[in-house]
């Protein structure tokens, strides 16, 4: 297409100067400068003014198309730009808040138990409560006595534990409310936070999020599988009869 408007271009240059140089030209092919028989001779170019004329206007359109579409590769780029830049800031602020949740974890605090060693002995607290009380209740007894157990045994160490919990709750939130991204890149996500996490800590959320009872939380804990893992035969009965199966499943493609 641009070489049809070149090609344009350059016979209109030609016309011009054959214009500018009618006199040496008209001479040169015996009509002489007498203004009679230049309107007749003149008359016989007709047709190729009209030819002119629609070349001219072929050209135009044909500039007015090339223009369209570079405005329209060029949103194209921006559009690929912008998704690139808004990836690069959000893979930059997850990575952010997961170095905060590795610090919350390690500022947990239980007896003289720190960081993963005190949330591997909440872990072991709640699993032997339920598997002495809950042999002998319903699934929403043992449910109650694992909220029990978790309030009476943990409560002091809330404002740590719960600040690791919050930032996990964070991060989810982030995944789930971004917009650009799509699916696929929000359960990979999610994927990778869920690979930090050990079978006690996804157990001790798990927990958590029946304790403080926000539907929204144990919403995106489902959503996301978090719970896939969890391997603790006492606790995982109870988050499966809180949670749903679903929880646990795979991802659905």
């Amino acid at each position: 297409m641009r070489k049809a408007v070149w090609g344009v271009g350059v016979l209109v240059v030609i016309v011009w100067c054959l214009f500018a140089g009618q006199y040496v030209v008209l001479s040169a092919l015996g009509h002489g400068w007498a203004p009679d028989k230049l309107g007749q001779w003149g008359d016989s170019f007709g047709a190729l003014n009209a030819l002119f004329g629609s070349l001219g206007f072929i050209g135009l359109l044909a500039t007015l198309w090339m223009q369209g579409d570079q405005i329209e590769q060029q949103k194209s780029e921006g559009a690929v730009a912008r998704d690139e830049q808004h990836r690069q800031r959000f893979e930059s602020s997850f990575f952010q808040l997961l170095s905060l949740m590795r610090e919350a974890r390690d500022g947990i605090k239980y007896g003289s138990f720190r960081g993963e060693a005190a949330i591997q002995q909440m872990a072991t607290i709640l699993s032997r409560s339920v598997s002495v009380k809950g042999a002998i209740c319903s699934i929403d007894d043992q449910i109650l006595e694992i909220i029990k157990e978790y309030e009476l045994s943990f409560g002091y160490s809330q404002n740590t534990v719960g600040r690791y919990c919050r930032v996990f709750h964070n991060i989810l939130k982030k995944i789930d409310s971004d917009k650009m991204l799509p699916e696929a890149e929000k359960n990979d996500y999610a994927r990778l936070l869920r690979s930090q996490l050990s079978d006690d800590e996804v157990s001790l959320l798990g927990v958590n999020g029946m304790y403080l009872g926000y539907l929204k939380y144990k919403s995106l804990v489902g959503r996301y599988r978090i719970l896939k893992y969890s391997s603790n035969p006492h606790i995982r009965s109870s988050l499966e009869a809180s949670y749903g199966l679903d929880a646990f499943s795979s991802y659905k493609h």
